[in-house]
């Protein structure tokens, strides 16, 4: 039996981001938990403090709906059109039955796993630095994550396992125990039940493997042939590269190139130039090196993926699961798109870079000199925030700066290698963080960015780790990320949701106390009108709402006749024939138009001017239109 390979030992405590006195590993116990206590309480309460400010009715509406048709007994893809995975349908309707069939109630459970995450970031950082310095550095990405838009989304989702999946394999590098490894990949089969783009994190996940491989193999100046192994790695990795341009596809335009195969195509290219830099052992003892860590990554990644599939094959759903989950998404990428801003929009992010590289081996006078300076422009940014075309830079210099981030991270790796701390922290990250930019495909806005921004935050971390900056400086831009979120990015993001109406604080009042429990703004007199009429002429168990407008079904109490939750996912054939049929057969009395959904586009005119003669009486509020008989 050969023993397993041993694990890197790291070179050094612990780099620091600050270059504090204390090194991480050398810090009393209760400094960490102190901190980690505090940073913890603050998070919570922020967070807190908005989780049930704003909202978009189409979001709100579609989770709720998808959680009361779970509690009714019907199946996500078979008896209704789920727009994810289905298992956040059972996560939704776990967290109706604990605290009530409201809205808000989705949003306790999502916090309940904000809160379990915070650790899980502190963690990763303080095997970076300081307690302190780890605090701050776990503030920032809750700053740029969670807060900015609290519904219960999928992707919060898929972030939390994503940075738990990181910490798992993390470990499995300190203490070379394939259990974390095992349970990296549980985390990501429960991601994927969340919402498919849990694949990302398994492709990322599978490049560490093999990086992480490499760096268990000795190096030389030259090579002496690939062999089969290395052929196979080169192969996967130029097929990787051809499948990310081949999923962008006709929208691949340079902005698209840039941010979303770039990154993945740098890794892929790393793990090239690396493969061809080694002097290649016998194919079969890296096989039995990497063997092991796929095995136990793929059982763990089965276990909640098959359990899943066998419910739904024991219901005689197991077809209309993969087609729902594999097949129906690709509709978005015609109705639900929205691409990248220009390149020109990357100038912050190239400034944050440049300002950053040049500050590594500054004096500690030029250091300071340069932290007040760059204080000086950090401060003009705060100040200016509410300008249009000012405010948007300290966004845009994480945002579009995470094509670069990977580039600069990767660099940083290869030529730090595995044994010190913040290289194998980057080997980890930076994979997961090159393929998760996607998250952002193929609609590009800025909450999609808030969804992986504590991914970038960590690398970023990682990098001024391994090539420190000074600690006034790097004590500025910890100050400007932070301050600038909760000055301008969360209130901004929030006011932008749509009919969030967040301007002024008097306009904030609940919705439907009892039913939403959200606060909203100005649409709320408008929602809560067209409740009121839907339930004066609604008869019997049914009303039909269309398009992309879910949201009233949860709201009026009332249940969906089709299996439609966003009408681009709906079958065009037949579809008039197939909509009437089923107001008919459940007794509908009334109907609600929006005249402005924001994928699907208008109803289509047949169908509007059936509706129109089947439901002849009408009221019209805000965009929408409720027709009775």
């Amino acid at each position: 039996m050969k023993p397993r390979p041993a694990s890197f030992a790291f070179q050094q405590a612990t780099p620091t981001l600050n270059k504090s006195t204390y090194a991480a590993g050398a810090e009393p116990p209760w400094r960490r938990y102190a901190v980690l206590a505090l940073v913890w309480a603050v998070s919570l309460a922020y967070v807190w403090a908005l989780l049930d400010r704003g909202w978009v009715p189409h979001d709100e509406g579609a989770l709720a709906d998808s959680a009361i048709r779970v509690l009714q007994g019907q199946l996500p893809h078979r008896d209704f059109d789920e727009i994810y995975s289905g298992g956040l349908s059972y996560l939704n309707a776990l967290a109706f039955g604990v605290w009530g069939e409201r809205l808000v109630s989705m949003r306790y459970m999502a916090y309940v796993a904000f809160a379990c995450w915070v650790p899980i970031v502190f963690y990763l950082a303080s095997r970076l630095t300081t307690a302190l310095a780890a605090g701050m550095v776990t503030l920032v990405a809750v700053a740029w994550s969670y807060p900015n838009y609290t519904a219960a989304m999928p992707s919060w989702y898929n972030l939390y396992l994503a940075t738990a999946s990181i910490a798992a394999l993390y470990r499995y590098v300190e203490t070379n125990r394939t259990r974390w490894v095992a349970a990296a990949g549980l985390l990501a089969g429960l991601s994927c039940l969340i919402k498919i783009i849990g694949l990302y994190l398994v492709a990322g996940t599978l490049f560490f493997f093999v990086l992480y491989e490499q760096s268990l193999t000795r190096k030389s100046a030259g090579g002496v042939g690939l062999g089969w192994y290395g052929a196979a790695i080169v192969g996967g990795c130029v097929a990787f590269v051809a499948g990310l341009i081949a999923v962008i596809g006709v929208k691949l335009g340079w902005p698209e190139f840039v941010q979303f195969v770039l990154p993945g195509g740098a890794v892929a290219g790393c793990v090239i130039l690396r493969e061809l830099r080694m002097r290649h052992p016998n194919p079969r003892d890296r096989l039995q090196r990497i063997g092991p860590l796929l095995a136990a990554y793929g059982a763990g990644l089965l276990v909640p993926v098959a359990l899943f599939l066998a419910f739904f094959a024991v219901h005689g759903a197991a077809g209309d699961l993969i087609s729902g989950v594999l097949v129906k998404p690709f509709r978005r990428l015609v109705f639900a798109s929205k691409g990248p801003p220009p390149l020109g929009a990357m100038l912050p992010a190239v400034a944050l870079a440049c300002v950053l590289a040049g500050a590594h081996g500054l004096s500690r006078r030029g250091g300071r000199m340069a932290a007040v300076a760059l204080g000086a422009v950090f401060t003009c940014l705060l100040a200016a925030g509410h300008v249009r075309g000012v405010g948007e830079l300290g966004f845009l210099s994480l945002d579009q700066g995470l094509p670069i981030a990977v580039i600069l991270t990767l660099v940083l790796a290869y030529r730090s290698e595995l044994p010190r701390r913040a290289a194998a922290m980057l080997w980890v990250l930076t994979p997961v963080l090159a393929v998760s930019t996607l998250v952002q495909f193929p609609l590009s806005n800025p909450t999609y960015y808030t969804f992986i921004a504590p991914i970038e935050v960590l690398a970023i971390a990682a990098a001024i780790s391994l090539r420190p900056v000074g600690r006034e400086i790097t004590w500025v831009v910890l100050a400007f990320y932070l301050a600038y979120p909760v000055a301008w990015m969360t209130p901004e993001l929030l006011r932008d949701r749509h009919s969030a109406g967040l301007t002024h604080e008097a306009e904030i009042a609940p919705l439907l106390p009892g039913r939403a429990d959200l606060r909203i703004g100005e649409t709320r007199d408008e929602y809560e009108n067209l409740v009121r009429l839907i339930r004066a002429h609604a008869r019997g168990r049914f009303i039909y709402a269309t398009a992309d407008c879910p949201e009233f079904y949860f709201l009026s109490g009332y249940r969906n006749p089709t299996r439609t939750l966003f009408d681009f996912f709906d079958d065009p054939r037949g579809r008039t024939a197939r909509i009437l049929k089923a107001l008919d057969g459940d007794g509908v009395t009334v109907v609600v138009i929006n005249s402005l959904p924001y994928f699907s586009g208008p109803v289509p005119e047949p169908l509007a001017v059936a509706l129109a003669r089947k439901f002849p009486a009408d009221s019209t509020i805000g965009h929408f239109t409720v027709r009775w008989r």
